[in-house]
């Protein structure tokens, strides 16, 4: 195992197993050396330049636009690390697959969000309007039930609506709305 760290720009420090300590001698340009300035290398950090493409690339495009989460969780800034990984490798694959005209990372992103949103709001409003139409509520029949926990008690769909922070255990069967028994069950109802 070597342990290399060599001073370039920054301090650059690399653990491996593949390379030896072996130097090679690099031409890099310099200020007053029209020629170039022949500097010694070690080989580590020259196959390191050779092979970080796909990593150097994928730091590029995904700091070009980050997007800070805080959390106290530990599972989160993973959950968030994963998104953004997904987001990159959609980009790159959009634009090795693209010919012509392609989006750049900032439009990929932002349509890549609204059709997302889209295709969220289509499910639910689709799972909605198979489940009860807004007739059904007045014309269905109607039963109320009580959650299986006794904990579980959500806002009243009525109450929420008119600005009031009231809980309740009890909900209408067909739709699972939460609901106050008096008086916002038959108020839900008949109005």
């Amino acid at each position: 195992m070597l342990a290399v760290t060599w001073m370039d720009n920054k301090r650059v420090s690399l653990i491996s197993t593949v390379d030896g300590n072996e130097v090679i001698e690099k031409r890099v340009r310099a200020k007053g050396h029209p020629q170039g300035k022949i500097v010694h290398k070690p080989a580590l950090i020259a196959n390191y330049n050779c092979h970080m493409s796909g990593v150097d690339h994928f730091d590029q495009i995904s700091g070009t636009y980050p997007y800070l989460h805080k959390s106290s969780k530990w599972y989160l800034p993973l959950f968030h690390f994963l998104i953004e990984t997904c987001t990159v490798n959609a980009y790159i694959l959009y634009k090795d697959t693209t010919a012509g005209n392609k989006l750049s990372s900032k439009r990929f992103r932002q349509l890549l969000s609204t059709n997302l949103v889209e295709a969220v709001t289509l499910a639910r409003s689709a799972s909605a309007s198979s489940v009860c139409t807004p007739l059904d509520r007045l014309c269905d029949r109607h039963f109320v039930n009580r959650y299986d926990n006794s904990k579980h008690k959500p806002r009243c769909v009525v109450c929420n609506a008119a600005g009031k922070r009231a809980q309740t255990s009890f909900f209408w069967q067909r739709l699972y709305a939460a609901l106050c028994v008096v008086p916002c069950f038959e108020t839900y109802h008949t109005v």
